[in-house]
């Protein structure tokens, strides 16, 4: 017979060992839930949406807007940005969501299209991409994006931007231009068929074959200079 105290113990210890392997198992499932569906940008909602892509979403449907707003829609490329800063109208709406897809844009559009905005500048692939989905599937979306804006919002004037390089030097081999390019070429036939606006920001981000390192630091995302860049290749179309 065990007595009273090594009874005890065993009690202790089991009960640490449930309370470590309890830690241990959250730990464990943050882990796996914050690289489930990860994408090149940031967590997507592919598999689910995040919490970040919740409370944008939640929040943008509450927001107030203005008559006639400038939209931009897209992902943290988009998001990273103040756009009403960078142009001083406070009009312009900045509807960028970090680690969002092409499948994302879609399931938010109805509350895009209820804006009913002046324009929308669109910017979405790269996550895609980075989630290993085909060109034809990323082009396919963005052509549903498109059809769908059209129809509801028929007053919206529609600029398709092309999805930015990549400089592999500072980002790693992870994505690769000529899938970029691949993509930007089936946006602007894109934008011949519907007659829309094509806007190259990718030849404007080059230097070289590669994003200009002077308008990133980590090879995907762009610093100040490069929002700077971006501006002034919208401008004629802002005013």
């Amino acid at each position: 017979m065990l007595s009273w105290k090594i009874k005890w113990l065993l009690v202790v210890s089991l009960v640490a060992n449930l309370i470590l392997m309890g830690i241990h198992s959250k730990s464990s499932g943050f882990s796996m839930l914050a690289n489930k569906g990860t994408s090149i940008i940031e967590g997507t909602q592919e598999e689910g949406e995040t919490t970040s892509y919740s409370h944008r979403k939640s929040l943008f449907e509450l927001l107030p807007v203005h008559e006639n707003s400038i939209v931009f829609l897209g992902d943290s490329l988009t998001e990273y940005n103040e756009w009403h800063e960078e142009f001083g109208k406070e009009w312009i709406l900045n509807r960028g969501i970090s680690g969002d897809t092409t499948s994302g844009i879609l399931k938010r559009l109805d509350h895009i299209i209820d804006i009913k905005a002046s324009k929308i500048f669109l910017m979405v692939g790269i996550n895609d991409l980075g989630n290993g989905k085909s060109v034809g599937s990323i082009t396919d979306n963005n052509e549903k994006i498109v059809k769908k804006i059209l129809k509801e919002s028929p007053g919206t004037e529609l600029y398709l931007e092309s999805c930015l390089p990549i400089n592999a030097d500072l980002y790693g081999n992870r994505l690769n231009n000529q899938d970029v390019k691949k993509v930007n070429s089936n946006l602007q036939t894109i934008a011949m068929k519907y007659n829309l606006t094509y806007i190259d920001l990718y030849s404007v981000m080059l230097d070289g074959d590669s994003l200009n390192k002077n308008y990133t630091k980590d090879g995907l995302h762009l610093n100040g200079e490069g929002y700077s860049t971006w501006k002034k290749a919208l401008a004629k179309f802002i005013t």
